[in-house]
């Protein structure tokens, strides 16, 4: 599985997961993100889209202790949330180099270079604007 954010001027985090997550692990790995990679933590919404997850008292204190706010979609709309189109975008591009792909190594190569691509960051600057 891999993970990934995006902001305002386009993606910017995203990392391979090896292993199964339990609840304590993808609390921690959003934590440790927070931590790493959000410079601007005043500024900042998460957009939190009802996974389980996300909806515990432990991550919802710890947005609510460091001042970031939540934005919660509807799963019945994935269509209105940036994440899930960039999802959608990096799928059909690996499924259309389906032929070139011959190991996971190039299944995740192919998926990085995509992801943090000028064409995604377009994709998302775009999609922003008009949500």
């Amino acid at each position: 599985m891999c993970w990934g954010a995006i902001q305002c001027i386009g993606p910017m985090y995203l990392i391979l997961i090896k292993e199964t997550l339990n609840l304590e692990g993808y609390i921690k790995l959003l934590i440790d993100f927070f931590k790493s990679s959000v410079y601007d933590i005043e500024n900042s919404i998460f957009e939190q889209d009802n996974c389980k997850v996300l909806k515990q008292n432990i991550f919802s204190k710890y947005l609510a202790n460091k001042g970031i706010d939540s934005l919660e979609r509807s799963q019945q709309s994935p269509d209105l949330s940036p994440i899930e189109n960039v999802w959608s975008f990096l799928k059909n591009y690996l499924f259309n180099l389906r032929n070139n792909i011959n190991s996971f190594e190039d299944l995740w190569y192919f998926s990085k270079k995509e992801f943090f691509s000028q064409q995604l960051r377009v994709l998302v600057n775009n999609f922003l604007e008009i949500t």
